[in-house]
C-alpha cells in the first residue's frame, strides 16, 4: 500500500497513528520470527535488536501523535523516546507531567 495523504491537520493525525500501527504490527512480526528461529545466539541478537528499533519508532510515533494533539511537538523528543525505552513506566509518567498543562482535562 503506497499514498500519500493530504497536507491536512486531520492528515498528519491519520499519517501518524497508520506508523504506530506499523511499528506495532513489525514488532510482533518480528517477535514471532524471534520466536520460531532455531538459529545461533546472532541471529537472535539480530532480532532483538530489530524488536527494540520497532519499539523505538512505536514510541516515537506515539509521542509524534500525542505531541500534534496537545499542540507541542516538542514532546516527541529522542530524550524522551530514550526515557522511555530506558525507564519504562515510570519515565512516561514523568514526561506526561511535564506536558500536563497542554492537555485538555476536567476542572478540578
Amino acid at each position: 500500500m503506497d499514498f500519500a495523504f493530504a497536507d491536512t491537520m486531520e492528515a498528519d493525525r491519520q499519517d501518524r497513528a497508520c506508523s504506530l500501527l506499523i511499528s506495532l504490527s513489525l514488532l510482533a512480526d518480528t517477535a514471532k520470527r524471534r520466536d520460531a528461529c532455531n538459529g545461533n545466539s546472532h541471529v537472535r541478537l539480530l532480532y532483538q535488536r530489530e524488536l527494540h528499533y520497532h519499539y523505538e519508532r512505536a514510541i516515537f510515533d506515539a509521542l509524534r501523535l500525542l505531541g500534534v494533539s496537545i499542540g507541542n511537538t516538542e514532546i516527541a523528543s529522542g530524550t524522551n523516546v530514550d526515557r522511555i525505552c530506558d525507564q519504562g513506566h515510570q519515565a512516561l509518567m514523568e514526561i506526561l507531567e511535564k506536558y500536563e498543562d497542554y492537555f485538555d482535562k476536567e476542572a478540578e
